[in-house]
């Protein structure tokens, strides 16, 4: 497997492949029975498939990097695109239930409803923390009742619907005790009760559909790439209803693992105070930047960005600081992703980007402070350490840069903005990646919004499709990382 992101179990199981743009179908036995997969001049190809959901006679297929809903014949026949017209920015997620389907339309923070057909029917949600609102909708599932369930991942908690989008209910919070989440992503309704893949807790939980706690399983693996029902980043879930099957997909460890939950065993909340309260080590860093005297890596499962003094050309950096810890007071971060310096080294950007915004910190010239104590008990000079100091936060959600990011946005574009990957150009401007809208803002010292960089409303080959770095090889137009070459094309 080559990096799976959807799944959808019925009589077999289908798999959504990101990197491969791909989708496979699977007997239980793991023996394959059809690939689907439309070479790129082709209407009906894939550009980053995300999830996928098997519902009457039709393959409905999240592409994400093409801002639609692909829906194909199970023979993988091309049909149609549902919400490439502008209506959705960055979906991640589809769920069916009789004759509607749910999107979650996470570029826009919000939720889709289209009939069939490909009707708009209605749009749930916006961005925000309040009771029906989302920071970062991902998972979406129905249950028998057509209630609709819905992974709140940046808020940390799952939030129910009537079949109207009435918002009936929420539960969850920051942790990792029973009942709360880290980065939640995937959710599913088997059997009378909602499981939740807790994305950084590596396990899964189950509760009732009211949100009462029921129990959990999985855990992160003792030994690397354990398996065998333990859990390493359980992205999607899947269950056959009216069954105890349930499967998981596991896009680090290229798996998916299939349950019979009348026969997993509840493992107890190990260490609540969580894995994260860890110091100075390190777990998956998203970007690292670093100058002759600083290296910095962002940590956005930790929620904090790490500062490490460069040493002599034999010794290993030395931990100065940490910034952040999770929280919406300046200072504080929701998975922080972009670092930028600023070439003299006196300033830090972060692209702080659960909260929409970017934070600046100055960092000063080193103090030599003197304080008494120590060995000798005279005077010591202790190692002088340059100070790191909140300067400013940047909401991208203010007025002033909601407006400047209207009149730049494209036709259909989202206005939200979540900022990810930055780098200080050669011009000394600040260039500021939002790849759920496939463009790249570029603010100057007073961070107005000059220009920006693509746009991801058509399918072109010169639009970007989910950026995420850049860098500046040739002068003062940034180069983006290309896209993993696509596989031989195949249908059968």
């Amino acid at each position: 497997m080559n990096n799976p992101l959807g799944v959808f179990v019925s009589d077999s199981v289908w798999i959504a492949y990101t990197y491969n743009i791909s989708l496979k179908q699977f007997k239980y036995d793991g023996s394959l029975i059809r690939v689907i997969y439309h070479p790129p001049e082709h209407k009906g190809a894939l550009i980053n498939p995300t999830d996928l959901v098997v519902h009457q006679d039709n393959i409905y297929v999240v592409d994400s990097g093409a801002n639609s809903l692909v829906v194909f014949k199970k023979d993988g026949e091309f049909v149609t695109r549902i919400g490439n017209n502008g209506t959705l920015s960055s979906p991640h997620s589809v769920a069916a239930h009789e004759d509607v389907l749910a999107i979650s339309d996470t570029g826009n923070d919000r939720v889709s409803v289209y009939d069939l057909s490909g009707k708009l029917l209605r749009v749930i949600g916006s961005f925000g923390a309040q009771p029906g609102k989302f920071n970062e909708p991902l998972g979406v599932a129905f249950d028998d009742f057509g209630r609709l369930y819905v992974v709140d991942s940046n808020n940390n908690r799952v939030q129910k619907f009537e079949k109207d989008g009435t918002n009936i209910g929420a539960w969850g919070d920051y942790g990792s005790s029973s009942g709360t989440f880290a980065q939640p992503v995937g959710v599913g309704v088997v059997d009378g009760k909602v499981y939740v893949a807790d994305t950084l807790n590596h396990r899964m939980q189950a509760f009732e559909l009211d949100g009462t706690y029921a129990f959990q399983f999985g855990r992160h693996p003792v030994n690397g790439h354990e398996g065998v029902g333990r859990t390493h980043y359980p992205y999607r879930i899947a269950g056959l209803k009216h069954s105890s099957i349930l499967a998981t997909v596991e896009p680090n460890e290229n798996r998916v693992q299939i349950y019979d939950l009348n026969k997993v065993s509840e493992l107890k909340s190990v260490d609540d105070d969580a894995w994260w309260g860890k110091g100075t080590k390190f777990h998956y860093g998203r970007r690292m930047i670093a100058n002759a005297s600083f290296v910095g890596i962002s940590e956005p499962d930790t929620h904090a960005v790490l500062l490490f003094e460069q040493g002599k050309e034999t010794d290993a950096p030395t931990f100065l600081t940490l910034l952040g810890g999770r929280g919406s007071r300046g200072g504080e971060f929701i998975q922080p992703s972009g670092l930028a310096l600023k070439p003299d080294g006196s300033k830090l950007f972060v692209s702080d980007s659960g909260n929409r915004r970017l934070q600046t910190f100055t960092i000063s010239e080193p103090t030599n402070l003197v304080q008494f104590g120590g060995p000798t008990g005279g005077p010591q000079s202790p190692p002088e350490v340059p100070q790191v100091t909140l300067a400013e936060v940047v909401s991208l959600d203010g007025d002033q840069l909601q407006s400047q990011i209207k009149r730049f946005s494209a036709p259909g574009q989202s206005s939200s903005f979540s900022p990810s990957g930055m780098r200080v150009g050669p011009d000394g401007r600040l260039y500021v990646i939002d790849p759920y809208n496939g463009r790249v803002a570029v603010l100057n010292e007073s961070y107005e919004i000059i220009r920006t960089i693509g746009r991801n409303a058509t399918i072109d080959e010169t639009i970007l499709r989910f950026p995420l770095d850049c860098w500046f090889p040739r002068g003062t137009e940034p180069v983006f990382p290309p896209r993993s070459e696509p596989p031989l094309s195949m249908v059968f």
